[in-house]
């Protein structure tokens, strides 16, 4: 490929880049009236994805939409695959974007090879595309350490409230306005379904298996077991709270213990040689002095 065939790829993926960004912020993020009315119904907002037809092609159905999808609900945000690649289009270009501003300020000083710059935007969108990836995948990790810290206040609040008197709809909408939190958020998902007409046990079931917390699926289980056997409640989400708390701590424990080695490298690498300097020093200039 020729250099002059390269430079009009290069300021054709700049001209594309430009008019993606520029409909992005004029037309894409314009806010739906799904989006408007879905908080009163008590659901997030869905989104949508940006009204060019020029990227009508992002909509078609791929291998990974499911994964894809199951990656963005356990990380909080819409389950909306071609949302998400839309954002992977517009990060895209502004990398593209960047590369090629920073090839024209290098080549009013210097020659730069057409090649090289294509090189090096293809590795800047690669980056771009896997750093939202990654992004993604520790955005979902973290959302679910939270929620597996904050289950344990949410089974003791519940079990109060059980113990209280109310059952187990109307204290699970208690527990949902007085916690805070992704998992108090869900909660408040599966209440708000539970008012629209949904069955609680098949809410509960759902919700269990959508945030995949060991804690929250045994706790769903105890609780259908205990409805049907006539065990109470309180005693069981109780019990609920202190597995939780005491997982919690052994996953500590074993935290701890898996980054014991992590914790000596600042001490072998950092101190250890400070300390050792600072004894020898003073006596290799004592003996410089003496010769």
């Amino acid at each position: 490929m020729s250099p002059s065939a390269v430079a009009a790829l290069l300021g054709l993926t700049l001209a594309l880049g430009l008019g993606l960004l520029l409909d992005y912020v004029f037309r894409g993020r314009r806010i739906a009236l799904a989006d408007r009315v879905a908080p009163h119904f008590g659901e997030a907002p869905r989104g949508g994805p940006m009204r060019w037809r020029g990227v009508g092609w992002l909509g078609t159905h791929r291998p990974g939409d499911a994964a894809l999808a199951r990656a963005l609900s356990e990380a909080g945000l819409p389950a909306d695959p071609v949302r998400f690649r839309q954002g992977d289009l517009v990060a895209a270009c502004l990398a593209a974007l960047v590369v090629v501003a920073l090839l024209t300020l290098m080549a009013l000083r210097t020659a730069v090879q057409p090649l090289a710059g294509l090189l090096l935007m293809s590795a800047a969108v690669a980056c771009t595309l896997w750093a939202r990836r990654e992004w993604l995948r520790r955005a979902g990790a973290a959302r679910k350490a939270r929620m597996e810290e904050q289950f344990p206040a949410l089974a003791e609040l519940l079990a109060l409230a059980v113990a209280a008197g109310d059952s187990i709809g109307p204290a699970l909408g208690r527990c949902s306005t007085a916690l805070r939190g992704e998992l108090a958020d869900e909660v408040r998902r599966a209440v708000a379904e539970v008012k629209r007409g949904s069955v609680l046990p098949t809410v509960l079931r759902d919700l269990a298996a959508r945030l995949k917390l060991d804690a929250l699926t045994r706790c769903v289980d105890a609780i259908a077991v205990a409805s049907e056997r006539g065990t109470p409640l309180a005693a069981v989400l109780r019990d609920q709270a202190a597995d939780a708390r005491e997982a919690g701590r052994r996953a500590l424990i074993e935290s701890a213990g898996r980054k014991e080695v992590a914790m000596l490298v600042p001490v072998v690498f950092g101190v250890l040689p400070l300390s050792v300097l600072f004894a020898v020093y003073p006596g290799l200039e004592l003996l410089t002095l003496g010769l």
